[in-house]
């Protein structure tokens, strides 16, 4: 989901959407993946500080199925779920607005729920909306009191904060997993592809980094891809002299340059001597270093047949660039997941133990300080996509 975060943001700064037809709804919350998933400490603390710092005794993450209320984290209450039909919280995402109850017996649609009747004799009930990127209530962050009750303003504030942060982070996990499975179907390709498929960072001291090679390379030269990795410079003892010196007189000047090159030589293999077509491009990698993506393409066949077999895999070329990136960026992006769950740990040991005016001021800080942690967050789900973007696929294609 492009703009994630912008999305986020925006829907955390708007009173009231349109909510989204229910089937739709659970359609999210199906994709969203988090019904009865085991309990998690990040989750378990953003609840916890919604008890504290609203100054009740029970809150709640919850999501609404098809016929049930599912909580993914409580404090102060051992249910796992509840009927929906008893659930107050039903009510609470036919709106994306916040809905607040002072006394849950004084309306008329509650004051013979089973759940205000009796146990846990719900009197004060305030819910803000789990709202995804699209604009779907999928259920809520709230908490619950026995006694009647009326938050303040910064109280409510909070609330919707710490809501629209548990949603950024499931979503963003269910970004990582896709761009996971992603990964993995271009490592198959990579893997099965008639070529050898390689990856290498050059530093500007021109030592080099094998940062990916397929499996072709053991069918078609005889050598391990680990070996490789471990030894860069043993791809050169398969090189005849004279295509040696060419070889690397070729990628010192490309080097140099950063530009792309082409070579075709002979290269010694177990079972004799083969020609190969080796095409590679540079990408910009970390720091000084280039990054190259490349193919050797076995050119000891039949020119008709080898034309036809060059055509197959420059369409399927460079795929690894994605590969490589993805896993650079998903890297990024779960390191700074884990940055912002520490934040969220620290400010909930420091709500846990501050006094009641301690608390307002630290709700208050957090809410000023949302824009700037989403902020930050953007970057990193704008650089999970940039990858994705069909239009650098094809330059990286037709470059090659």
């Amino acid at each position: 989901m492009v703009g994630l975060l912008e999305s986020r943001m925006s829907l955390t700064n708007t009173p009231k959407l349109e909510c989204l037809p229910e089937e739709e709804r659970l359609s999210e919350l199906e994709a969203l993946g988090v019904l009865d998933t085991a309990p998690e400490q990040i989750f378990d603390e953003l609840a916890r500080m919604a008890s504290e710092i609203c100054d009740a005794p029970c809150a709640m993450l919850s999501f609404v199925d098809v016929s049930r209320v599912w909580y993914k984290a409580t404090v102060g209450s051992t249910l796992r779920e509840v009927p929906r039909d008893q659930s107050l919280c039903r009510y609470a995402i036919e709106s994306t607005e916040f809905m607040e109850l002072e006394d849950a017996l004084d309306d008329p649609r509650f004051s013979h729920n089973p759940l205000v009747t009796g146990q846990p004799s719900i009197r004060h009930y305030a819910a803000a909306p789990l709202i995804t990127s699209s604009g779907a209530c999928l259920g809520t962050l709230c908490i619950l009191d026995e006694k009647p009750g009326k938050l303040t303003a910064s109280q409510r504030t909070c609330l919707t904060s710490l809501a629209s942060h548990a949603m950024t982070l499931l979503e963003m996990r269910v970004e990582l997993n896709a761009r996971q499975e992603h990964e993995t179907h271009l490592n198959v390709i990579a893997q099965e592809c008639p070529a050898i498929v390689w990856a290498m960072a050059v530093s500007p001291t021109r030592e080099i980094e094998i940062r990916f090679v397929s499996t072709s390379l053991m069918e078609l030269l005889g050598v391990e891809p680990m070996a490789l990795r471990a030894n860069p410079l043993l791809i050169l003892k398969h090189l005849t002299g004279q295509d040696r010196v060419a070889l690397e007189r070729q990628c010192s000047q490309a080097i140099k340059n950063r530009e792309p090159f082409s070579w075709e030589g002979r290269l010694r293999c177990g079972i004799g001597t083969k020609w190969f077509q080796v095409k590679a491009q540079p990408r910009a990698a970390h720091g000084d270093s280039t990054l190259w993506h490349g193919i050797a393409v076995d050119s000891s066949k039949p020119k008709s047949t080898q034309d036809e077999l060059v055509d197959v895999l420059i369409d399927k070329a460079l795929i690894n660039k994605e590969l490589q990136q993805g896993i650079e960026e998903r890297q990024r992006a779960k390191d700074e997941i884990l940055d912002y769950q520490e934040q969220l740990r620290v400010l909930a040991k420091q709500v846990a133990g501050a006094e009641e005016s301690e608390r307002r001021r630290i709700a208050t800080g957090l809410h000023d300080n949302v824009g700037q942690v989403l902020a930050a967050l953007k970057m990193k789900i704008s650089s999970v996509h940039k990858g994705l973007s069909e239009s650098n696929h094809v330059e990286a294609l037709s470059s090659c």
